[in-house]
């Protein structure tokens, strides 16, 4: 099959099984067997499209249990799969809590990093302290930089530039804008940020 017929062919497995569950409180293994295949495809242009077997964690165990084991003794890339491909909203806030944890401390310096990069993006502060180890480990200088700014919008949420007379910039994990003003003092100028910008840094 094609990418295409296989990202189709995910999209029909997974509606089948939610439809099997609703009516009979049952699935076919090889539906959801099949699905988990597609999900750790060899090609991106499959993997990425067919995340059809993650949104199944919510409803079997059998997924949840299968996604902790792999954060535990899967291969690097499946490892990094998982990290890359879970959201709260979609398997559910503890589990995602689990595997990000895991994910954080993970043997891998490259699973390390995007796991402290889903749980900057999550705002999951309890791994700071986590982070700061993964950055003691890190050896290599682009990517303890990117282990460090993930550390700092979790501590800090934002930092202010002053990039010239009367204008700043707020940088934030989501991006970046500029104001002007007046206000020198670095504690009173944050305060007006908070006041005036909580809708663009905390969407």
């Amino acid at each position: 099959m094609t990418s295409d017929e296989i990202r189709a062919h995910a999209k029909y497995l997974y509606h089948k099984i939610i439809s099997d569950l609703e009516l009979q409180d049952k699935y076919d293994e090889q539906d959801l067997a099949t699905l988990f295949s597609y999900a750790f495809h060899p090609k991106k242009m499959v993997w990425q499209y067919c995340d059809y077997y993650f949104l199944l964690a919510n409803k079997i165990t059998a997924v949840k249990e299968q996604l902790i084991l792999i954060m535990y003794t899967g291969k690097m890339r499946d490892r990094w799969i998982v990290t890359t491909s879970v959201y709260p909203n979609t398997v559910g806030n503890e589990l995602c809590d689990e595997i990000i944890h895991l994910a954080v401390r993970d043997a891998s310096p490259r699973v390390r990093l995007y796991g402290a990069m889903r749980a900057t993006s999550f705002n999951y502060k309890q791994y700071t302290k986590l982070i700061e180890r993964a950055i003691d480990l890190e050896k290599n200088p682009i990517s303890k930089k990117s282990l460090m700014s993930f550390h700092r919008y979790l501590v800090e949420d934002f930092f202010i530039e002053k990039k010239d007379d009367k204008k700043y910039q707020v940088n934030y994990y989501h991006g970046f804008f500029t104001f002007e003003s007046d206000i020198v003092d670095e504690q009173v100028l944050r305060q007006y940020v908070i006041e005036h910008f909580s809708h663009r840094i905390y969407p």
